[in-house]
């Protein structure tokens, strides 16, 4: 992780690494996005809300966003 950052990444997945392996492999485009869930990046672990019940809608509505800027984005490429 520490190296990573130190190369300038604000984030790493590795299921979603795989997958952007897999869309080049397969030649397809792919939109990833990231909603964060804990963060491993301090001395103590912060768990956040993601695995919890609290705020269903809230967490809803980033979904939602995601997906219609996906398709946006898309769009404007054809």
């Amino acid at each position: 992780m520490e190296r990573r950052k130190a190369q300038g990444c604000v984030c790493v997945d590795m299921e979603c690494s795989a997958v952007a392996a897999l869309a080049a492999f397969r030649q397809k485009e792919v939109f990833q996005f990231f909603y964060a869930a804990d963060n491993l990046a301090a001395e103590q672990w912060d768990s956040r809300s993601l695995g919890d019940q609290a705020s269903l809608s809230e967490k809803d509505k980033v979904a939602q966003l995601a997906l219609e800027l996906a398709v946006q984005i898309a769009a404007e490429r054809d």
